[in-house]
């Protein structure tokens, strides 16, 4: 009986506590996103890094913080961050977007159309998704032509 008390008041208690550590991630995403709002990037990013710290399965705070790293033009630490919250968050298309965004601004255009692909997928009404993979397919396009007409005439 004393057992089933305790594990009881064990199991009320850390209910509790991870209720008010998800508020707790919230307040510090939630800051983070104030301070980006006012171009406080580096006190922003110290925010979500909190936030993921506090709750590593906090998706939102990954998004936020990968977010802030595309529109700083860290392309590159995003993608990790996206990749993190898509495995916290695998069925939102927000996400498979964002990341597209970063492996395009990476060069890697394989991969942005897989993910605009993913998330055209997972929402076919993302109108941005199709516009992505309309400008990923035109800038290859444009690369072949520039390649093509780069590449010495051959002299036989």
């Amino acid at each position: 009986m004393f057992k089933k008390i305790v594990f009881s008041l064990l199991f009320f208690l850390s209910s509790g506590l991870s209720a008010m550590a998800a508020d707790s991630v919230q307040s510090l995403i939630d800051e983070g996103n104030r301070l980006w709002s006012q171009n406080q990037l580096e006190a922003a990013e110290a925010q979500f890094k909190q936030a993921i710290a506090m709750d590593a399965d906090a998706s939102l705070a990954y998004a936020r913080l990968a977010g802030l790293y595309l529109t700083s033009n860290r392309s590159a630490e995003a993608i990790p961050l996206y990749q993190q919250a898509i495995m916290h968050d695998p069925e939102n298309p927000k996400l498979f977007m964002g990341l597209s965004i970063a492996y395009l601004h990476q060069a890697e255009y394989g991969m942005a159309r897989e993910m605009a692909q993913e998330a055209l997928r997972l929402d076919p009404k993302l109108k941005n998704a199709e516009k992505m993979r309309e400008y990923i397919d035109a800038k290859e396009a444009a690369l072949a032509s520039t390649a093509k007409a780069e590449k010495p005439a051959d002299h036989h």
